[in-house]
């Protein structure tokens, strides 16, 4: 597979519509949980006000430079070590190891940031997004919801992984 990943930039909105135009509206629906067919002004803005520290995105793109996939890390202001992860690829390239390339490389850089755990919001439909995050993260911790299901992922440390009382009671209320 020749792809190349590099971080997207704020002035990159070009490459953020691309994407987003060639997802289909089931893979729009499994990414953002609802179905729509534009992106809004302010998610737009949103997903494009990228710092490369507590908002980090990074963009791949094929052999012939077109972006096929997107993935974004959010650092959670109130627990620093803590950061929700999203992932959308085009649909493509979907089930030819972007997704797992781009989440590879953004849990690369959320370890050197000081990131321990990474959270993502998963619709229990979208089984490829769960098996996704367990093939990146070895210790995932689902936690349910109505609609949705909350997973939890542990970065490796050099020193082990850090589960803490707060992880396991949540999971066990699950």
């Amino acid at each position: 597979m020749d792809v190349r990943v590099r971080p997207l930039r704020h002035d990159e909105g070009d490459l953020l519509d691309t994407v987003f135009a060639r997802l289909s509206p089931h893979s729009r629906y499994l990414r953002f949980h609802s179905p729509i067919d534009d992106l809004s002004a302010s998610t737009r803005r949103a997903l494009l006000a990228v710092d490369g520290r507590d908002h980090l995105a990074l963009v791949a793109f094929s052999r012939r430079r077109e972006p096929i996939g997107i993935a974004r890390l959010v650092r959670n202001r109130l627990r620093p070590d803590e950061a929700e992860v999203a992932v959308e690829v085009v649909d493509a390239w979907q089930r030819r190891g972007v997704g797992r390339l781009l989440l590879t490389a953004l849990a690369d850089r959320a370890e050197r940031a000081g990131v321990k755990r990474v959270l993502a919001l998963v619709l229990d439909e979208n089984t490829a997004a769960l098996a996704l995050l367990r093939s990146v993260f070895p210790v995932c911790l689902p936690r349910r919801g109505r609609e949705a299901t909350e997973v939890v992922c542990l970065l490796p440390r050099d020193d082990g992984w850090e589960i803490t009382t707060e992880d396991i009671l949540a999971d066990l209320a699950a």
